[in-house]
């Protein structure tokens, strides 16, 4: 005999995955046609089993739900290839044109003692004046300027381990009231309020103070210490020998207003 009980449950467990889908109206329709279709044509057998035609609709129905929904039944050995993907899809982002950084970070490397005391005689430095050291690290120069001078000094470094030592120099020295450390980024630092401007960054950043140093108030000086400022004429340079570390040092000078080069 037929298995009657187990064609029913299969029956079922196609038609609870078909609800779940939404497409068990679409099939109802396919098998009400194909019935009425099926009688016109076929005489019943009452040898046959009768749900032969339901076991066929359960069949063409499976397929179409796998078909839909892209899913491989189990034990299925047939490989099914993913749809391509739209080719409306954005394009790849082109890349930006290289650009000049917004911060530039400088190795810190000690200006020997004796080079730091000549360049503030280059300076000439005097009580009145407002020292800005650009790239302070440890703040021996502003600290340099306060003790020996008893100006206000101001120092500006990006590293906030070289800020905490400047400012732990200046307290140690007893010249905190007369030392500013600041954790700033020099390429967008205040020069108004300097009368004297020191350096010990490197060529290229250098160059891009130029902007800045131009605004800087007639008569106020600028030192830097080996490097030159881009096109900029100075007024004086000297080498000297440091008694520190045995080489050879050179400094500039310049006097605003700023003159360029000839060309």
């Amino acid at each position: 005999m037929p298995d009657l009980q187990s064609n029913t449950d299969s029956e079922k467990s196609v038609r609870v995955r078909l609800c779940g889908i939404g497409i068990l109206p679409m099939i109802h329709g396919l098998k009400a046609h194909a019935t009425v279709e099926a009688s016109a044509r076929i005489k019943p057998n009452p040898y046959k089993r009768p749900c032969r035609l339901g076991k066929m609709m359960r069949t063409a129905a499976r397929a179409l739900v796998m078909s839909l929904v892209g899913v491989v039944p189990s034990g299925c050995t047939t490989e099914y290839e993913a749809s391509p993907r739209s080719s409306t899809l954005p394009a790849d982002p082109q890349p930006a044109a290289p650009t000049a950084p917004a911060v530039l970070f400088v190795e810190f490397v000690v200006t020997p003692q004796d080079v730091v005391e000549r360049m503030l005689k280059m300076a000439r430095v005097t009580r009145g004046d407002v020292v800005y050291d650009l790239g302070c690290g440890d703040g021996r120069i502003v600290v340099t300027a306060a003790r020996r001078y008893g100006c206000r000094a101001v120092g500006y470094d990006l590293d906030p381990l070289r800020v905490q030592e400047a400012r732990t120099n200046a307290t140690r020295h007893k010249v905190g009231h007369l030392v500013t450390i600041e954790q700033q980024d020099v390429l967008h630092s205040d020069l108004q309020q300097a009368s004297v401007v020191t350096l010990y960054l490197g060529t290229e950043i250098n160059a891009r103070l130029i902007p800045q140093l131009e605004k800087l108030r007639p008569g106020a000086r600028i030192v830097s210490h080996d490097f030159p400022i881009g096109v900029l004429t100075p007024d004086k340079v000297i080498e000297m020998t440091s008694r520190a570390d045995g080489r050879q040092h050179r400094i500039y000078l310049w006097t605003c207003p700023l003159a360029t080069k000839p060309k």
